[in-house]
């Protein structure tokens, strides 16, 4: 009878659940095969949790023949037989005709798979990598990370769409043969960065006028649904409603500059971002819009900050920008100085030359962009009392040759007229600067007559130019020249209050106080006399809201600093209750300036009539700059109105809310 071996023997009994080995450190027992809850949980783990596979180290190193006879071949080696590094057979097979068979191990087949699998992978995540693209370009939602990345080294294609914090550094992109214009060749250089971009060639150096949009044609196309409406973030709807609200009413008030295309769809097909800048606006001038405008500033400041480090952007990423800093208070002052920034690049205001020599649609629609940043540069800066971030070049200098062109619209008279003002303005502010500290001196009361005669000119002139009905329009255009002209004149007489306190008024500036006096209250009692106007408040932008806030705050301080000397106290309690009603009467979102202005204006009105009126005002009890905690005086100008960047507050906390309203009446 034959002894069994060690694996017959094995094999019927089941309590053994281990092979022999001849080595006896080596005895384990198998693991059991995963069953498939647990296969599929381990495909779903941390792939820090899952055990790793063993390391086979073991490789086939003779043919099966060989091994048959107990015998190793080399491929390298010297001893017994032979195998080249062709493959089989080796050669003892070969010498004895043998059939030469290589068993691979599974080590040796895995080695060998590598390089295919590794390209592979590569392939999948370029083509994983391209669809990303396609859908951020589309602005459509991102696919979920692939499976197989959460087990594998990530690539350097795969990195690319990782955590930003782990992109591989890469140099800077170079242009292999930069542009050269005859110019460059033959004259001396003339602009530094030129120099520096032909000598390094570094794209980021190339000026990025030459890469401007001539046409609409090369905008990027988000396509129709590409965008948070086709998502459901709003309902087509609610668009269509938003859309021709800002269309047919709101754009008015910006000269027309917004609304380039006369249908929802051509909108979203042409600009995603220009899309989201009217939808909330409008939404912020709708006062059935509550819910709606939280989601459309959202996307709108999404896509903006997406946007933020792109090179280059077309001429409807400049107008959302211009929508937006228009009447979007708390962000303006960011937002003008992107678009101010971003067209200086893009050098649109050199598309002058081109209206004037051949009345260019395109180069007209350019100068309007141009001439709309400027102004809500000009605002700012005259609301914050700090510099501009424009200049008064070519194009502004020579603004009215945009309506002596044959491509003026209706809009371009009124959009003119208000370049024209903030020139004016802006002279005045570089004459008085922006440090309002000190008291300014005598001999500046004839520059002053000389300001006061220039903005009479300009309402004599605008005010007979403008037509007496405008269509869409109704008659504001000739009522809000007038309406304009108030608060410039408020600006420029105010000055004389500079750093005075509660002292005398010198004689040479007594008239510039009862004019700047005369100015704030006209300006109330155009916003109550006029129904055009009180219709258009809502309309109107943060920096006509804001100057009306100034008219308000100006006539208190002259109460509480000179009692009725200046404004007859009761007059003014009465204009002011009749403004709160205005106020409080005109339909508008909670979103918008007008809502907080009326909720201001009311506790305003109320610390006034609560006060007795032979009481002294005690300045140092208010709390309208409570970081200073100084004594109250007329020497506040604009920047006192937001003693706060309004881009820095939320829409609760206001420049013209709660503790910016109750200065100087809360003392006892």
């Amino acid at each position: 009878m034959t002894k069994r071996s060690w694996n017959d023997a094995n094999q019927g009994d089941p309590e053994h659940s281990i092979r022999w080995n001849p080595n006896p450190a080596s005895f384990s027992p198998l693991p059991n095969p995963p069953t498939s809850e647990q296969a599929m949980a381990m495909n779903h783990a941390d792939p820090a949790q899952i055990p790793p596979l063993p390391n086979i180290s073991r490789k086939v190193k003779a043919c099966a023949a060989c091994r048959k006879q107990k015998m190793v071949c080399f491929m390298h080696a010297s001893v017994r037989c032979f195998m080249d590094k062709s493959g089989p057979p080796c050669k003892r097979c070969a010498e004895k005709v043998l059939s030469c068979v290589l068993n691979k191990s599974l080590q040796t087949l895995i080695n060998e798979r590598v390089p295919q699998t590794n390209a592979l992978i590569h392939d999948l995540e370029v083509v994983s990598t391209s669809v990303q693209h396609i859908l951020k370009t589309l602005n459509l939602p991102s696919m979920p990370q692939l499976e197989s990345s959460r087990f594998i080294a990530p690539s350097p294609v795969s990195g690319e769409q990782g955590d930003s914090n782990h992109l591989p550094d890469i140099g800077p992109s170079c242009d292999n043969s930069p542009d050269l214009s005859p110019q460059d060749e033959e004259n001396l250089p003339r602009i530094p960065m030129h120099s520096v971009y032909h000598l390094t060639k570094l794209s980021a150096l190339r000026s990025p006028e030459a890469d401007i949009d001539a046409s609409p044609g090369k905008s990027i196309h988000a396509g129709p649904h590409a965008d948070f409406i086709s998502q459901g973030m709003i309902s087509l709807k609610d668009a269509e409603m938003l859309f021709h609200l800002y269309t047919d009413r709101v754009d008015h008030f910006a000269y027309g500059v917004g609304a380039r295309y006369k249908t929802l769809e051509a909108l979203r097909c042409n600009s995603a971002v220009l899309t989201a800048a009217i939808l909330t606006v409008a939404a912020m001038h709708d006062p059935k819009a509550n819910s709606l405008y939280p989601t459309c500033d959202r996307e709108f400041k999404r896509l903006m900050t997406e946007s933020l480090f792109d090179r280059h952007v077309d001429r409807d990423h400049l107008r959302a920008l211009c929508v937006a800093s228009y009447w979007l208070h708390d962000s303006s002052w960011t937002l003008t100085g992107i678009a101010s920034r971003r067209a200086a690049a893009m050098n649109i205001g050199s598309h002058l030359e081109t209206l004037r020599k051949k009345n260019d649609e395109d180069a007209a629609d350019f100068i309007r962009i141009w001439f709309l940043i400027y102004i809500c540069d000009q605002h700012l800066s005259t609301l914050y009392c700090r510099q501009g971030e424009m200049r008064e070049d070519r194009a502004i200098e020579h603004a009215e040759w945009l309506v002596e062109s044959s491509t003026v619209t209706i809009g371009d008279q009124r959009l003119v007229s208000q370049v024209t003002l903030l020139t004016i303005i802006h002279k005045i502010r570089a004459l008085f600067g922006t440090d309002s500290g000190k008291p300014i001196p005598t001999v500046f009361a004839s520059h002053i007559s000389s300001f006061s005669r220039q903005l009479d000119q300009w309402v004599g002139r605008w005010s007979t130019t403008f037509p007496e009905v405008q269509e869409g329009f109704g008659t504001f255009p000739r009522k809000g020249c007038v309406f304009h002209y108030q608060p410039a004149k408020l600006y420029l007489l105010s000055h004389v209050f500079h750093g005075l306190g509660c002292s005398p008024i010198p004689t040479e500036f007594l008239e510039a106080a009862h004019g700047a006096t005369a100015a704030a209250m006209a300006i109330l009692n155009i916003v109550i006399t006029e129904p055009v106007v009180r219709e258009a408040l809502v309309g109107l932008p943060c920096y006509v809201q804001s100057m009306i806030g100034f008219a308000c705050m100006f006539l208190m301080k002259l109460i509480t600093n000179y009692g009725n000397q200046l404004v007859d106290r009761n007059e003014f309690i009465d204009i002011l209750s009749r403004l709160v009603a205005a106020y409080q009467a005109t339909p508008v979102n909670s979103w918008h300036l007008v809502h907080h202005m009326g909720n201001g204006l009311e506790r305003m009105l109320r610390a006034l009539q609560q006060q007795p009126s032979n009481t002294t005002i005690d300045p140092a009890a208010s709390d309208i700059n409570l970081h200073r905690q100084a004594n109250l005086d007329l020497d506040f100008s604009l920047a006192e109105l937001g003693s706060m960047d309004m881009s820095m507050v939320n829409t609760e906390a206001l420049f013209l809310m709660s503790g910016s309203m109750d200065m100087g009446v809360m003392g006892g």
